[in-house]
């Protein structure tokens, strides 16, 4: 399933970012610069800063796959 977010990270912010579910390892909410945002880390390494919430995005793969 592929998720569409809103990009966090310093110099893509308010971007929309696609993310294959497939991929994700571990979500964990941070702050960058004092702003809250949620960490995706996938297998192959890769980390995504987005705005969405763990538990929005949670339930978003959730609805997906019911």
């Amino acid at each position: 399933m592929i998720l569409k977010l809103t990009n966090a990270a310093v110099n893509y912010q308010a971007k929309p970012i696609l993310i294959n579910t497939d991929h994700i390892i571990s979500i964990f909410e941070d702050e960058i610069d004092e702003k809250p945002v949620t960490i995706i880390y996938s297998m192959t390494k890769e980390t995504w800063h987005v705005e969405e919430t763990v538990n929005t995005i949670y339930n978003q793969i959730k609805r997906s796959t019911i």
